[in-house]
């Protein structure tokens, strides 16, 4: 198989620093990552809080934990439930990361992931109905949303570290196959800030649960550093693949035997690999490109030549990566397919009877029957 694994994140040049350098820039890390905790749990610098609940989905440690995923599931199963939902976001890897964007006001979406960010864009793409704005300060952007379309739910993707906005409720998402970081602060291990921060957590959703891990092992763990709070479980399940050029759509079935390149760039892409490998596929060739990486036409001549010299059948990626190439040209050979996908949580009634009660709590109005 033909591999490239060149930077999967942009700091990947300086996890190849001897380990003594790396343990001194984590020790200044974490130091200034503890003195923001401490102006905060000090009330030196305050939290501001919205007139609309808000639910927080963030994660402890860096990259592909799932953490839009979820947002995706909760803004889909409330709207479902008669909610106006919008959802606050960063927008990482938008050309103007300072300004705030409107992505969708729940009916006309800004169709440019340049502009939007890819998840905001693959997010609006996946929820009518829904608003999404990309801004860095979700608190004013926040009011604005509030003033402008009165929702009944706001929800913050990535925002567990973004202690500037109280949360009425407030998700750590956990990945089972890593889910400590192991254990040391960037740039020695994956974690944001420190293990005892997760006693701020509301609830903790554990994805990649399909995935063999020890589960019972894990829930103990993670109960004993953030108290008795409830823990479910999740993952994702490729849906379909879709062809682009043809919009044609077959189930993942078919990959079973085919002769299969893999490029995506994401913050796990092995296991994008995997979840291909599962379905019975040969993988030839992966190239993995940095997290939000925007592809140019050369990186998909090179993608396409290496999957032709390893005699791909197919070519595979992300939705999430498709929101940055529809812009360039595709070649027609191989072709081109998109992995589709949706979170699936393991006890969802359970999860939503939970989540349903606060947001109940907080805004005095029933779902619709």
């Amino acid at each position: 198989m033909t591999t490239d694994t060149r930077p999967p994140a942009p700091h990947h040049w300086i996890m190849n620093l001897p380990r003594p350098i790396l343990a001194g820039l984590a020790k200044c890390y974490a130091l200034g990552v503890r003195l923001r905790l401490a102006l905060y749990h000090t009330g030196y610098l305050k939290s501001r809080r919205l007139n609309t609940m808000t639910i927080s989905v963030g994660n402890i440690t860096v990259g592909g934990t799932g953490k839009t995923p979820l947002v995706e599931y909760l803004a889909r199963a409330l709207t479902g439930q008669g909610y106006k939902v919008a959802i606050l976001t960063r927008g990482y890897g938008r050309k103007h990361p300072r300004r705030r964007q409107l992505v969708s006001d729940g009916e006309k979406i800004l169709d440019d992931a340049h502009l939007a960010g890819d998840e905001p864009l693959l997010l609006a793409k996946h929820l009518p109905g829904v608003i999404i704005v990309a801004d860095a300060h979700r608190y004013e952007a926040g009011r604005w949303v509030e003033q402008r379309y009165a929702p009944d739910v706001i929800i913050l993707d990535d925002g567990f570290q973004h202690l500037a906005l109280e949360r009425h409720l407030d998700l750590l998402v956990i990945d089972a196959l890593d889910p400590f970081g192991g254990e040391h602060p960037l740039p020695l291990g994956r974690l944001r800030e420190p293990l005892s921060e997760m006693t701020r957590t509301s609830a903790i959703v554990i994805t990649h649960a399909d995935r063999p891990f020890d589960q019972s092992g894990l829930t103990m763990s993670i109960q004993a550093l953030a108290g008795d709070k409830p823990v479910f479980y999740a993952y994702r399940e490729a849906t379909g693949l879709l062809n682009p050029r043809s919009e044609e759509r077959v189930p993942p079935q078919r990959l079973e035997r085919r002769r299969i390149a893999v490029f995506c760039a994401i913050g796990q892409p092995m296991r994008f690999v995997e979840d291909v490998s599962h379905f019975g596929a040969r993988v030839v060739a992966h190239r993995a490109f940095p997290d939000h990486h925007f592809f140019s036409q050369d990186d998909l001549h090179r993608v396409y030549a290496r999957a032709r010299r390893a005699g791909a059948e197919w070519i595979l990626t992300t939705e999430k990566d498709w929101m940055r190439l529809r812009s360039l040209d595709l070649p027609s050979d191989p072709p081109l397919w998109v992995v589709q996908s949706e979170l699936r949580l393991i006890d969802e009634a359970r999860f939503m009877s939970f989540i349903l009660r606060k947001v109940m709590e907080e805004t005095a109005k029933p779902p619709s029957d």
